[in-house]
């Protein structure tokens, strides 16, 4: 198997305060997933639960709309970002608590390699490519297809500040 790498001379940890949000990034189309990460993070504690960050370099309106309302039943504070520069993203990736990725059946993806690049550990479901490249309790956490499940690996991560830690640092040295 030959990996696709990333550019670590853009993706690098830029030291940036930590916020309680997780980021997500890919199109706003229904394969990405995004629906379920909502769910899975209304099943967070309102008093502990994070803000949803998504970056797309398109959407579908009508899915992006369908977002939003889900978002708001289910009470998930969702911001939905299209066509930022770099510099944005690799910022938005340094001051995410974690990155959160569920696509279905990606055959690789960008997203958990260049949040580890950044430092930032990875909430994943356990599925395709996503499996091979966030390193199950050394750079992320990967569950099953499971809202709850999901949200349970969220937390885990977000609380426990050495884990966090230990992963940033494996997935800052397994990228480079």
């Amino acid at each position: 198997v030959s990996y696709i790498g990333v550019d670590t001379e853009k993706f690098h940890p830029l030291n940036l305060r930590r916020e309680n949000v997780v980021l997500s990034v890919g199109t706003s189309i229904p394969p990405k997933g995004f629906d379920f990460l909502i769910k899975s993070i209304a099943h967070i504690p309102k008093s502990t639960r994070p803000k949803l960050i998504i970056v797309g370099n398109s959407s579908d309106q009508l899915w992006v709309d369908f977002l939003e309302q889900l978002a708001q039943e289910k009470e998930v504070e969702l911001k939905i970002l299209s066509m930022i520069s770099d510099d944005e993203l690799i910022r938005l990736y340094n001051k995410a608590k974690l990155v959160v990725y569920s696509p279905y059946l990606e055959p690789f993806g960008y997203v958990p390699l260049e949040a580890m690049a950044c430092g930032t550990p990875v909430v994943g479901v356990k599925e395709g490519g996503v499996k091979e490249t966030v390193l199950h309790n050394k750079t992320g956490l990967l569950t099953q297809r499971d809202e709850k499940a999901f949200a349970n690996a969220i937390i885990k991560l977000s609380t426990d500040e050495q884990m966090w830690n230990r992963f940033s640092q494996t997935g800052i040295k397994y990228i480079n």
